[in-house]
Formats: structure tokens, C-alpha cells, sequence
């Protein structure tokens, strides 16, 4: 029979919820922490078996039987291993790759071994007198002995090699112990010394209780503050969470899963009780962390440090996790703290209020990079749009692509055209390649806004032309976002453009302060014009001219979309089928269709203003 990868195993017993998984077979019953129910595996009518899910085993107290899904599927199916897995697999609807051997699997499992071995070791070493200076450190901390235990922390001694003798003891070869990342090869009298000399003991252990590395934290002074195992075969710190394999359980409970950055944050957190936390083993989560992440939960929040590191660490997480189905939140925190200093200071309970309030990700990345350029030059406003726009291409095939896009705009204030063509510049380039387009787009951005804003005030000189504008513009024709929102407000019927009393009722239909305040300045310029006499700079013929430039870019947005579709159409070639060729036809209409109500529009406010000039 097919081999299975001991890998696919793995993560087939990390995803199965075993109280999920016997629940189909017997009636479980929560009992503090684990869950009782009648054994089907002897003759007995009392609930004498325990299942620990958080763990992922289960053990009758009556006829002694016990492990994991897989012993149970093969006692009460009567199948094999691999039998077993498959059938588990099928269960949850998980293909099982076959006929794929795994080379490595030994290799790994000799690591494994080695560092479970080590953690032993350490977890000695901190229970002995040589543990006082770590006990005290800790308890300093405001650590206690439960979530140390829980962590499994330990100790290293401060000398050469006790580890690497310790280890040698248990039959472990010198190669075997450099290549689980506990030891070093000495350059030049040969053999090995220890990689952790008197540190405190950080156990990285994953959702199968398997020791992957260490976290080594330096006692006073000692540089660096904290050192780790190096990457190997079962230690890659891209695809690790630390604290995931005691947050599983609060995780798929909650449905939440809360990232911070260090080890003691994550601590805290869980004695505190906030057990729905773990931590990065880098400086922000990977696209390789996300299979992990959704075997627990479909919310994540971004707890990072509230310093600048924290805050670039929180953007790279957010460029990971774009266009995925997660939910992402981020928490600020104030400027120089972290989530144990919340913790600390105000307690488990506000920092679980400020976790439900937590921001949506996409309006903290807009409000972050957005924010402080808004007032700034176009080009200010490009570069720094540019620096997020993989997030949002990111979600181009997603729903709120356009939403996402409107947000952006207004954050930046920029408009729609030069956003999405920065968009597109950068999609076609992907690796941020499409950088440098503030120079060619700044000229575009200033003549559209500047139109759009001669417009209004040609409207506020002339506005028995406002219905006209109505029926050939849609508030959603204005590339800037400020526009936009003015022209949902100015189009409303019956809205006095242009006087006291429309100021007035835009104070009582919007509280926008920034809305209000660019209206406040473009009638003061439209009285400064009629105050210079005669007809004024915005005449009709203006207006006109405005409304005609806005039109012909209507048209051109439309003319590209229907010339795309069709442009996708036709790569078919004579390949289409009769819905295909019906759905060009269309096309060909809707674009003939357009281009004439463009030249009758265009006739007749060309027309005018020839009879004007």
C-alpha cells in the first residue's frame, strides 16, 4: 500500500478536534477540564473514559486503553494504521497524498527526540539549586510556578558542554546533536560545547507536543538578550507559533486568535488568562503561517509592540495576510509598551476590552501610511500609497475590491483614476517594481481635481445648470474623494449650491469637518469672482467645459472597461460558443451605444458653446 508522508500525519492529528472525532461514536460529557463517556471498548456502563482534546489523547480508566484519533479509529474500525488515517482524513474531507515516500521522517523524529531529551534537561537544571538566580528572576516578573510549568521553562548551565555529555549519555551521536541546533562543532580541538550556556530556557513546542527548538533568554547583561535554535528540519520559524499548542483550545473556542511579539507577552497573557494568545518566532507572520493559523481560527489580531518596529512588523502581517478569508484586526498600543505592560499595569480585563475594539486591518493601514501625508504633495501621497499597494491587489478578486479602493482614496486623498492606475502599475510588476509613478501621474491628478473643482464653482455661479449635471454625472464620476462626497450632498434636489443657506444644510446633513471647510473656501472664491465685476472667470462656457471633460472621461473608463471584455472574448478566437458569441454582440452594442450618447452629449454642449463664442 502507498506510503503517507509523516508530515500529512502530523498535520492530520493538528487539525482534528478529537472531542469532535469520538463525539460520532460515544456521548461525551465535560468534567472540568476533559470529557467522560462509556468505553466501547470493554463491557462497562460507567463513564470511565477521559478525553483531553487540548492534548489530543484519551485513556480509559477501566480496561486501560488509550492514545490518540488514529488508536481509537483502529480499535473501533478495526483498521490499520494507514487504513486509520485515510479513514480519518475522509472524515473531514482532507485528501490524503499518496505514493509519496518521506525521506526525512527519520532525520526528523531523531531532532525531535534529541530536543525533547534537552528539555528534560533544562526543566532539571532550573528545579536544582543552580535554578535559584532563574526562580528569582521570574518571581520578579510576576511569573508563577503554574505557567512555568506550563511552558515547561528550564535552565542551561553556565558551563561548556554539560548538555553535550548529557546527551552523549543517551546514546545520541555528535552530528545528531549540531544538527537538532542544541550544540556546536568546536573549530579547532574537534568535538562540540554548548550552544545555551546560562540562560533561561525557552521551549518552542508545537500543537503535537514536540519540542521543534529554544528560546534562550541571557541572565544580566549578556548580549544578545535573547538567542534561538537554529533553523532545521522540524524548526522553521516562518511556519511556528509560540504558545499555539496551550492556545489551541481557547483559539477553536473563541474563534480568535491574538499575535504578539515575544515570549514573556505571551506568558503573561495566559496567566492573566487571556489564553487566546501566542506568539511570532520573527518579526511579523508569513503567507506560510496561514494554514496554521486556520486550523484555530478565523479572527486574528495584531497585538504588536506599540514602538516603530511593532508598527512595520504589524504592516508586513497585514501584507500576508491580504486577500486571505481571515478576519485581521490590528491593536494599537501606546507609544514604548507591549501587551504584558498592559497586562500589568490595567489588568487582563481592559486589555480584553481593547482587544474587542481592536481595528479593522485595512482602515489601520490607510489610517498609518494615509494619515500623515494627506495634506502633503501629490507625489508625498503616491509614494505612500505605493509602499500598501500589494495589500489591496491582494484582494482584486474579492468583493470589497472597489470598497477597499474608495477607503484608500479618501486616506490618501487621492483620486479613484490615479489610485487604480497605481494599482494596475504595480499588479503588472507585483514586486513593488511599479514604484516612481508620482512624477508621470502628478500632472493627471492636479488637471482632474482642478476640473472637478471648477466645475462646483461654475455650478455655484450658474446653478439652474445643476439638473442638467445631475443627468450626465453620477457622484461616483468624481476621482477625488473629497468631490465625491460634496457631490452626494450638492445633488441632493433642492440643495442651494453656493449660498448662505446651503452652508447651513450641509452643517445639518454632514458633520464632515474637512467637507465643510473646503465648501466654506469655495464660496469665498466664487464671491471674490463676482466681486471682480462682469461675467467673472466661471462662466458658462466654463462650466461647460468642465462638464464636457468629465464626460469624455466617463466615457474612456466605460470605452476600456467593454473594449477588455471583449479584448477577453476574442482571445478565444473561433473558439466561443453561442453564450460567448452572444455575450460579444452585447458588448458590441452596449460600446456602439455608447460611443453615440458620448457624441450627442458632445455635440450639444460643444454646440452651446459655439453659439456663446
Amino acid at each position: 500500500m502507498p506510503s503517507i508522508p509523516e508530515s500529512f500525519i502530523d498535520d492530520l492529528m493538528a487539525r482534528v478536534d478529537l472531542h469532535d472525532l469520538l463525539g460520532r461514536y460515544i456521548t461525551l460529557k465535560k468534567v472540568g477540564s476533559r470529557f467522560m463517556g462509556v468505553c466501547p471498548f470493554h463491557g462497562d456502563s460507567n463513564p470511565s473514559l477521559s478525553v483531553t482534546p487540548d492534548k489530543g489523547f484519551w485513556y480509559c480508566f477501566g480496561c486501560q486503553a488509550g492514545g490518540d484519533a488514529i488508536t481509537f479509529i483502529r480499535k473501533q474500525e478495526n483498521l490499520d494504521f494507514a487504513e486509520a488515517v485515510r479513514f480519518i482524513a475522509r472524515l473531514y474531507g482532507i485528501p490524503v497524498p499518496e505514493g509519496v515516500s518521506d525521506p526525512h521522517a527519520a532525520r526528523r523524529r531523531i531532532i525531535v527526540d534529541i530536543n525533547d531529551r534537552a528539555r528534560e534537561f533544562f526543566t532539571k537544571v532550573l528545579k536544582s539549586k543552580h535554578g535559584r538566580p532563574f526562580w528569582e528572576y521570574l518571581a520578579g516578573r510576576g511569573f508563577t510556578k503554574e505557567t512555568l510549568v506550563d511552558y515547561r521553562l528550564g535552565a542551561s548551565l553556565a558551563g561548556w558542554d554539560f548538555l553535550a555529555k548529557y546527551l552523549a549519555k543517551q546514546g545520541f551521536e555528535e552530528q545528531d546533536l549540531v544538527d537538532a541546533g542544541v550544540v556546536l562543532p568546536r573549530k579547532e580541538a574537534g568535538g562540540v560545547y554548548d550552544r545555551f550556556r546560562g540562560r533561561l530556557m525557552i521551549p518552542i513546542v508545537d500543537t503535537l507536543d514536540r519540542t521543534l527548538g529554544f528560546g534562550a533568554r541571557a541572565m544580566g547583561a549578556d548580549e544578545p538578550k535573547y538567542i534561538n535554535s537554529p533553523e532545521s528540519r522540524i524548526f522553521q520559524k516562518s511556519k511556528v507559533l509560540f504558545g499555539l499548542d496551550l492556545a489551541k483550545g481557547a483559539c477553536r473556542k473563541s474563534g480568535q486568535l491574538i499575535i504578539m511579539e515575544g515570549y514573556t507577552d505571551v506568558m503573561q497573557a495566559h496567566q492573566a488568562g487571556v489564553e487566546n494568545s501566542c506568539a511570532v518566532m520573527g518579526t511579523a507572520l508569513t503567507s506560510d503561517h496561514l494554514p496554521l493559523l486556520a486550523r484555530f481560527a478565523g479572527e486574528i489580531v495584531l497585538a504588536f509592540d506599540g514602538d516603530e518596529a511593532g508598527r512595520r512588523a504589524t504592516t508586513r502581517s497585514l501584507l500576508a495576510l491580504a486577500g486571505s478569508d481571515f478576519i485581521v484586526k490590528v491593536l494599537p498600543l501606546p507609544l514604548g509598551s507591549d501587551p504584558a505592560d498592559i497586562i500589568r499595569t490595567e489588568g487582563a480585563d481592559s486589555f480584553s476590552q481593547r482587544v474587542a475594539a481592536a481595528s479593522e486591518g485595512s482602515g489601520w493601514l490607510f489610517q498609518t501610511y494615509g494619515e500623515p501625508v494627506r495634506d502633503k504633495p501629490i507625489a508625498d501621497r503616491l509614494r505612500a500609497f505605493e509602499e500598501i499597494a500589494g495589500y489591496l491587489t491582494a484582494f482584486s478578486s474579492h468583493p470589497v475590491y472597489d470598497e477597499l479602493q474608495e477607503h484608500a482614496a479618501i486616506a490618501f486623498n487621492l483620486n479613484l483614476s490615479a489610485l487604480r492606475t497605481v494599482l494596475r502599475q504595480f499588479g503588472r510588476t507585483r514586486a513593488g517594481q511599479g514604484r516612481g509613478l508620482g512624477v508621470r501621474l502628478e500632472a493627471e491628478i492636479r488637471g482632474g481635481e482642478e476640473v472637478e473643482r471648477t466645475l462646483f464653482l461654475s455650478l455655484m455661479a450658474h446653478p439652474q445648470y445643476l439638473p442638467e449635471v445631475r443627468e450626465l454625472l453620477d457622484p461616483e464620476d468624481f476621482d477625488n474623494p473629497l468631490h465625491r462626497r460634496l457631490a452626494r450632498i450638492f445633488f441632493q434636489p433642492g440643495f442651494a449650491i453656493g449660498t448662505g443657506e446651503g452652508l447651513r444644510r450641509l452643517r445639518e446633513v454632514s458633520e464632515d469637518d474637512d467637507l465643510h471647510s473646503y465648501v466654506v473656501g469655495l464660496t469665498i472664491e466664487h464671491e471674490e469672482d463676482l466681486e471682480r465685476g462682469e461675467e467673472g472667470r466661471f462662466t458658462e462656457r466654463e462650466l461647460r467645459s468642465s462638464l464636457l471633460r468629465m464626460v469624455t472621461r466617463q466615457w474612456e473608463t466605460e470605452s476600456k472597461r467593454l473594449q477588455a471584455c471583449m479584448g477577453e472574448l476574442k482571445q478565444h478566437g473561433g473558439g466561443l460558443d453561442e453564450a460567448g458569441q452572444a455575450r460579444l454582440l452585447e458588448l458590441m452594442r452596449q460600446r456602439q451605444e455608447l460611443d453615440e450618447n458620448f457624441g450627442r452629449i458632445g455635440r450639444h454642449l460643444l454646440g452651446e458653446q459655439a453659439a456663446e463664442g
